[in-house]
Order: C-alpha cells, then sequence, then structure tokens
C-alpha cells in the first residue's frame, strides 16, 4: 500500500530539508595562543592556506582540545607522525589535515617523515 502524505505533511519535510546559515563563527574563533605556537613552528614551505586551515580546524574547541590539536599538528609537521585525540570527530579532522599537509609537502618535495 502506498503511503500519501497532506499538503502538510509534505510543508513540514520542506521545512526539515531546509538549510538555514547562521554565523556564528565569530563566537568560536580559534584560541590565539594556539594560532601563535602554530605561526612560530610551522615551517616556510607551508602555504598560507594551509596554515589558515589548520587555525580554522581549530575554531570552536574548548582550550584543551584546541591546545591538544595544535600539539598534534605540530608533532606531525616536525616529523613525529600523525598523533590522534581518541575523539571521533576530533581525529577525522585531523587526519584531513595530516594528509593535505603530507600531499603538498611530497608534491613540492618537502621531506615529512610521516607513516602513512
Amino acid at each position: 500500500m502506498a503511503k500519501t502524505f497532506t499538503a502538510a505533511q509534505s510543508s513540514t519535510e520542506k521545512k526539515e530539508l531546509r538549510l538555514v546559515m547562521n554565523d556564528e563563527s565569530k563566537k568560536f574563533v580559534p584560541n590565539p595562543h594556539c594560532c601563535l605556537e602554530l605561526i612560530q613552528i610551522i615551517p616556510d614551505w607551508v602555504p598560507p592556506y594551509l596554515y589558515y586551515k589548520m587555525v580554522d580546524s581549530l575554531c570552536g574547541y574548548s582550550k584543551g582540545m584546541a591546545s591538544l590539536m595544535t600539539d598534534n599538528l605540530i608533532a606531525f609537521l616536525s616529523g613525529c607522525g600523525r598523533h590522534l585525540t581518541g575523539v571521533q570527530h576530533v581525529d577525522e579532522q585531523l587526519l584531513l589535515l595530516y594528509r593535505e599537509i603530507y600531499d603538498y609537502a611530497y608534491e613540492h618535495g618537502y621531506p615529512l617523515e610521516a607513516l602513512f
């Protein structure tokens, strides 16, 4: 038997599927100390867009988690491999950054000791 929808039901479905962007980014800026740590250690070969991507990835996290993520990124950039946090969505974000950094380093001939 086919399921029928009333006009009210389809209107509700449309509201649920609608995408609304509330730009709250100004409320959840990255920790300034973490940004400073990154800028001090980041190798000269890292292009600005990758630095900004790393900084942007720190937005919305607690000071503790942002510091841990920063330490992990610094370790990776220093050739110490990929460090993870144990928090799945954070680790997925870090792994994407590690991959992008690694790919850029590899494509441009910069040594980066990482186990992939």
